[in-house]
């Protein structure tokens, strides 16, 4: 029993990037045939797969623009992600829906941006806020990022205005298009988006410089680690992990695997997971982040 306990403490501390001993103080009131981690509302899974397919970029952590996330805090119908301020709003303001000027009346051709999606701060002490808090209007989901100025994305998102781009005001209820666009992201594809956002921890192991994630198809959803070439393959510990049955996702090895890669999925295949490796050069990397950050 102590042996299966402390499996899954070690599941859902490398999952969420919290302490050993959290996880062992939350898995306390978790049966042991749940998961180690609560599985989203279909909204809520809506919410996140949006949000992950919109970033693409996951994690960056070298260069003039990074994105480290050090804590993830899920449950049911909300998500809370905990991460270093530098450089975060050079990122989710890519979140933020708008629309081409000249079609502000319609507003049927979004040009960037999750549909439906608005923001709004959380207080914090003093005059700045600590976080901001991501919705659609009507929907019980919420996806919170603690550690950018709400500030900072406002300041964002007036430079889009100046580009000649619209923005929405926060309190703006659902357009009938945003309605009708937002509801894609309820597939195969979508789940498990949502699932590796909530279990960011374990795609992104110590060795990972970036990771990349798109849609593939309507089933599949691809995560690309970048690594040194000479880092530990992280493939045969995240398939034990992903395999393991610990979480709500039931995942299995499907097809032929590889050095490089390693293709995961549902027993129906409803859901599909591709993960592959993509081993860099140290010094051409640091080359190519050197250049982006004289460019800054």
């Amino acid at each position: 029993m102590k042996s299966i306990i402390d499996a899954r403490a070690r599941a859902r501390s490398r999952a969420v990037l919290e302490s050993y001993q959290d996880s062992l103080k939350y898995l306390r009131g978790v049966r042991l045939s749940q998961p180690v981690l609560p599985a989203p509302n279909r909204h809520q899974m809506m919410l996140e797969a949006a949000i992950a397919c919109t970033l693409r970029d996951l994690c960056v952590v070298w260069g003039p623009e990074p994105l480290k996330l050090k804590r993830v805090r899920p449950e049911t119908d909300s998500l809370t992600l905990v991460a270093e301020p530098e450089g975060l709003a050079d990122h989710l303001y890519q979140l933020i829906p708008v629309w081409d000027a000249e079609d502000d009346v319609r507003r049927d051709y979004r040009v960037g941006g999750v549909p439906g999606l608005r923001f709004r701060d959380i207080p914090g002490p003093g005059p700045r806020s600590n976080g901001v808090v991501f919705y659609v209007p009507g929907l019980k989901a919420s996806v919170t990022v603690l550690g950018v100025p709400e500030v900072a994305l406002r300041e964002r998102v007036a430079l889009l205005r100046e580009a000649g781009l619209v923005t929405l005001p926060p309190d703006s209820p659902l357009t009938q298009h945003e309605r009708f666009a937002f509801k894609r992201y309820d597939d195969g594809s979508s789940v498990a988006a949502s699932f590796v956002l909530r279990h960011l921890g374990l795609f992104t192991p110590n060795g990972v410089v970036a990771l990349d994630a798109w849609p593939n198809t309507n089933s599949r959803y691809s995560v690309q680690l970048a690594l040194p070439a000479q880092s530990d393959d992280p493939l045969p510990e995240l398939t034990r992990a992903l395999t393991s049955g610990h979480y709500y996702l039931p995942l299995q090895l499907n097809g032929v695997q590889s050095a490089f890669g390693r293709d995961f999925a549902t027993g129906e295949n409803t859901v599909e997971l591709d993960v592959r490796l993509l081993p860099i050069d140290d010094a051409a990397w640091l080359r190519r982040i050197s250049q982006s950050v004289a460019l800054v």
